[in-house]
């Protein structure tokens, strides 16, 4: 009987330390399909930029002149206004179509007017994919050369100063899409995106035209990058919240309040919430 006993609690055991390994692994996020530091890097100009994320492969200058520098006291990839970086590898179908992504990017611009695409994975025209951050009011965040754009909602971050940029899309028909600035909802709008797929990514700027037949490129950035994350499935609120560098949950977080569209009292009053506003 006390061994029966003792075989049933190393049963027991076992069984506990298995489910609690499982719900670790579940809950640890999928690894970037892109991730880029540029922490890393040595300054001066900037040939070639590893990817450390799931995709590998690397992005080159591409015959532009991109350099390594201390931007606002961080080391960052800055993009003069005509430099761009291309990479070798193609985007995955798994973040195009109408597939869930998000994209994270930290970024010190200086100009924002118009168009100005911070990272890109399909060409233009037609159903491309641009990451923005500029003032056109149909298209400053989110570009496709579609029907499915959008502006920062006359919010747009201002610039000369580092932001942290979250843009995430939920997927399928009528998706929810969030773009958010240093863990501030500023848009929440609903697609169906289309996305090209087999396109290399570009950062900086956008591909224009036949990607095989000598390519233009367009809506150039003036400004750095200091990092790049790219994810093949759409982030919570809260996942953008903490992606934003907040660690802990405070009154009217998406942790305590869920059901709340804005992230504090005062964001609500001033009627700063993309939610709200629409």
């Amino acid at each position: 009987m006390h061994r029966n006993r003792i075989s049933a609690l190393v049963t027991l055991l076992v069984i506990f330390v298995a489910s609690m390994a499982s719900a670790e692994v579940l809950a640890r996020p999928a690894l970037p399909l892109v991730d880029l530091d540029a922490s890393k890097l040595s300054e001066g100009p900037l040939p070639v930029w590893e990817n450390a994320g799931s995709l590998k492969g690397t992005f080159s200058s591409d015959g532009t002149n991109p350099q390594v520098r201390i931007v606002g006291g961080v080391k960052a990839v800055d993009f003069g206004g005509k430099d761009h970086m291309l990479s070798d590898f193609k985007a995955p179908a798994s973040i195009t179509g109408d597939k869930p992504w998000t994209c994270i990017v930290r970024t010190y611009c200086r100009d924002v007017s118009r168009e100005r695409t911070l990272v890109s994975w399909s060409n233009r025209p037609e159903n491309c994919l641009e990451i923005e951050y500029g003032d056109a009011v149909l298209w400053g965040a989110l570009g496709t050369w579609s029907a499915n754009t959008t502006g920062w909602n006359n919010n747009v971050p201002r610039p000369h100063r580092w932001r942290t940029l979250i843009y995430t899309y939920q997927g399928g028909k009528d998706g929810e899409f969030q773009a958010w600035c240093d863990g501030e909802l500023r848009v929440s709008r609903r697609f169906t995106l289309g996305t090209k797929e087999g396109r290399p990514f570009v950062l900086g700027a956008c591909m224009t035209g036949d990607p095989h037949r000598n390519p233009g490129y367009t809506h150039f950035i003036d400004g750095a990058i200091a990092s790049v994350r790219i994810f093949a499935r759409g982030f919570t609120p809260l996942e953008s919240w903490r992606a934003s560098g907040f660690t802990s949950a405070y009154p009217g977080s998406p942790a305590e309040q869920p059901d709340r569209h804005c992230l504090n009292d005062a964001q609500m009053a001033s009627r700063q919430c993309a939610r709200c506003i629409l």
